[in-house]
C-alpha cells in the first residue's frame, strides 16, 4: 500500500475544469476515466485522499479514494474512526455505483463545508473499480436483459473469476489486493454495489444486508439501525424498495427467502469479520439513470445513518471482536428455516403465461399494465446445520505455504513451532463428501462433508504453525480451517492431495502378508468373514476383500485422507 507521489502532477490537471463523466447520459465511465477523475479530486480537494493496492490480475493496482474530515499519514491513523467502504464494479457490467459514488464524491468535495459535521466521526472510502480487467473489456451486449448503459464492462475478471465468490479462495490477485485493503482498514459497513438479474416488479431498489442470522450478537442492534433507517431514508427520498428478491420459484408471489451470504461472497465475508455488509441490487430493466439516483440516494442514505449512529457502531464493532474471542462455539454451515417467516406487503406485476413466438411453447410475462399489491412470504431466518468447539490452537507443517499466506493477509495471528515436537491433536479424517461434477469458478467445489476425529501424537517440526484461538479473527478462522464448513479452504479444494493414497501394494505379494495379518489378529478377521458373510458384492471381489485388510493394517498411510490441519483442544 502507498500514498500516491504524483500531487504535483495532478495540480496542472486541476486548473482545467473536469466535466464529471458519470453525468453522462446512459454512460457510465472507462477505467481511465474513472481513475483520472478520482485523481483530479485528490489533486484539487485537501479532504480527498487517494491510495493505491497491490496488482490486480490486470496489472493495475487496486485505488481507495478516501474522504476524511483531517488530513492523515497513514490508513491506520483513522482507526478511531467509523468506516464505511463502498465497493464498486466488482460486476462492471453492473456499473451503477460506479457512477454513483463518483457523483457523490464530487457532490460532497465541492460542498464540503457544509457537509463537514457528518464526517466528525465517520470517514468514506470508495474502490472506485475492484474488478478492473472486466471493466477493460468494455462492450455492449453481455448484459442481454438489462436496460442501459449504452457500454459496460464483463461480469468476470481477466482470468473469468467471479470475483464475488472469490472472497475465501483468492484465486484473483484482486483479491489479494482487497483483503489487504480491508484489513489495514477494517471497516464497519461493506456496501457492494449491483444490479439484479431476476423477476420483474416495480421497485428500482432492492437489498440485502449481512445476514442477521450470520452477524455475532453484538453486530445485531447496529444492523437493526442501518436496515430501519435505510428504509425510512429512502422512502423520504421517494423510493419503493423491497428485500432482495431471491424467489422460491420463477415468480415472488411464492415466497421469497433472505439470501444466505456464506463467506464466499462480500457481505458474508465481512460478516465474518464483524463488518456489516450491505448489497445493493438496482433492477436491471429500470432506466440506467433511475438506477444510478438509486444507488446514490441509498450510498447518501447510509453516511447519514451511519454519522448519527457513529459511535453506537463502532462500539458494536468493538465488542463483536471481543465476543468473538472469547466465543466458545460457532454455527458455520446454514439453511433456511422454512418453518418461520412475516409477511410483507409486495408490489408486483402479474406473472402470466403465454405462447412464445420463438418457441411455440409456454413463456412467462410479467404483465406491466396489470400492477397489484399482495402479502407475500418472507423467509427472514436461517437454522445452523454446523456447529463446532473453537479449539485452544490449530496446528499445521509449513509446507501448506498457500494457506499460510491467505492467513497472513488476514491478519491472523500465528507464531512458529521453536522445535521439533511431539504433540497430541486431534485429526480429522475425510469420511464423505460431495464434489461438483463441473467447475465453480476454478474449482471442484466440495459439499456435504462429513469427518470423524482420531486423538493422536503427532511429530511437528521446528517452524510449523501453530495460530491461536484467541483472537477477534475467531470466526473467518474457523469458517476457513474447519473442513465441514461450507467455504473452507477444504471445500474449496486446497488440500485435495490428502485425498489421493501414495503408496499400495501389489496383490500377488500382499496375498501371504494379508493371511499373517489376519492370523495375528482375531478381531480383524472375524470382522472380515463377517463382512464376507453380509455383503454379497465384497465376498466376489479379491481386490475389495484384500483392501479390506490392508487398510486396517500398519502397511496403510495413516496420512491418507487425514485433514493437515489439526486442533489442540
Amino acid at each position: 500500500m502507498k500514498k500516491l507521489s504524483i500531487l504535483f502532477l495532478l495540480v496542472a490537471m486541476s486548473a482545467k475544469p473536469q466535466q464529471n463523466p458519470a453525468l453522462k447520459l446512459n454512460y457510465t465511465p472507462t477505467y481511465s476515466e474513472c481513475i483520472k477523475f478520482y485523481e483530479h479530486l485528490y489533486a484539487k480537494y485537501k479532504h480527498a485522499h487517494l491510495h493505491t493496492f497491490g496488482q490486480t490480475d490486470a496489472g493495475q493496482p487496486l485505488h481507495l479514494f478516501t474522504i476524511t474530515e483531517q488530513p492523515y499519514t497513514k490508513l491506520t491513523d483513522l482507526k478511531q474512526k467509523t468506516i464505511i467502504l463502498v465497493n464498486n464494479g466488482i460486476h462492471p457490467g453492473e456499473p451503477d455505483g460506479i457512477n454513483a459514488s463518483m457523483m457523490m464524491c464530487e457532490d460532497i468535495l465541492k460542498n464540503y463545508e457544509k457537509y463537514a459535521p457528518l464526517f466528525k466521526n465517520v470517514v468514506l472510502a470508495f474502490i472506485p473499480v475492484y474488478n478492473i480487467d472486466g471493466m477493460l473489456n468494455r462492450n455492449t451486449s453481455s448484459r442481454a436483459n438489462q436496460l442501459g448503459p449504452s457500454e459496460y464492462g464483463f461480469r468476470a475478471n481477466g482470468k473469468n473469476l467471479d470475483l464475488n465468490r472469490d472472497f475465501i479462495k483468492m484465486d484473483s490477485r484482486n483479491a489479494w489486493a482487497f483483503v489487504e485493503l480491508f484489513q489495514t482498514i477494517q471497516p464497519h459497513v461493506l456496501i457492494d454495489t449491483h444490479v439484479s438479474n431476476g423477476a420483474d416488479y416495480p421497485y428500482t431498489f432492492t437489498y440485502f444486508f449481512s445476514h442477521k442470522d450470520l452477524l455475532l450478537e453484538p453486530l445485531k442492534n447496529s444492523l437493526q439501525i442501518l436496515e430501519s433507517g435505510l428504509n425510512t431514508e429512502m422512502q423520504k427520498k421517494g423510493h419503493l424498495i423491497f428485500p432482495y428478491v431471491n424467489s422460491f420459484t420463477d415468480i415472488p408471489d411464492s415466497g421469497i427467502a433472505s439470501f444466505y451470504d456464506s463467506p464466499r461472497y462480500s457481505s458474508g465475508y465481512a460478516a465474518i469479520h464483524n463488518t456489516i455488509g450491505l448489497v445493493i441490487e438496482t433492477h436491471m430493466l429500470k432506466p440506467f439513470d433511475e438506477r444510478v439516483k438509486a444507488t446514490y440516494d441509498a450510498l447518501w442514505s447510509v453516511f447519514t445513518i451511519t454519522s448519527e449512529h457513529a459511535n453506537k457502531i463502532f462500539e458494536a464493532k468493538k465488542e463483536a471482536n471481543i465476543f468473538a474471542r472469547n466465543k466458545k462455539v460457532f454455527d458455520l454451515n446454514f439453511e433456511i428455516d422454512t418453518s418461520s417467516y412475516q409477511s410483507l406487503t409486495f408490489h408486483k406485476y402479474d406473472a402470466v403465461y403465454k405462447t412464445s413466438e420463438v418457441t411455440g411453447l409456454k413463456r412467462l410475462y410479467y404483465d406491466r399494465t396489470k400492477k397489484g399489491i399482495i402479502n407475500v412470504k418472507f423467509f427472514d431466518h436461517l437454522k445452523p446445520k454446523l456447529n463446532v468447539k473453537k479449539p485452544a490452537y490449530y496446528i499445521f507443517p509449513k509446507a501448506w505455504n498457500t494457506v499460510l499466506e491467505m492467513l497472513e493477509y488476514n491478519k491472523i495471528p500465528y507464531r512458529l513451532l521453536g522445535q521439533d515436537s511431539q504433540v497430541a491433536v486431534t485429526a480429522y479424517y475425510i469420511e464423505d463428501f460431495k464434489t461438483l461434477s463441473q467447475p465453480y469458478e476454478q474449482h471442484y467445489l466440495h459439499r456435504n462433508i462429513k469427518v470423524k476425529s482420531e486423538q493422536q501424537a503427532l511429530k511437528f517440526f521446528k517452524g510449523d504453525i501453530l495460530v491461536p484461538c484467541n483472537s477477534d479473527k475467531n470466526y473467518f478462522l474457523m469458517s476457513v480451517l474447519e473442513p465441514q464448513a461450507i467455504d473452507s479452504y477444504f471445500a474449496w479444494n486446497f488440500f485435495d492431495a490428502v485425498l489421493q493414497q501414495k503408496e499400495g501394494y501389489s496383490d500377488y505379494v500382499f496375498e501371504d502378508i494379508a493371511k499373517q495379518i489376519l492370523d495375528a489378529n482375531p478381531q480383524l478377521k472375524m470382522d472380515f468373514e463377517t463382512k464376507k458373510k453380509e455383503d454379497t458384492i465384497f465376498s466376489k471381489d479379491a481386490n475389495a476383500q484384500l483392501d479390506f485388510i490392508y487398510k486396517r493394517s500398519p502397511y496403510y498411510e495413516k496420512s491418507h485422507k487425514r485433514y493437515p490441519i489439526y486442533r489442540i483442544e
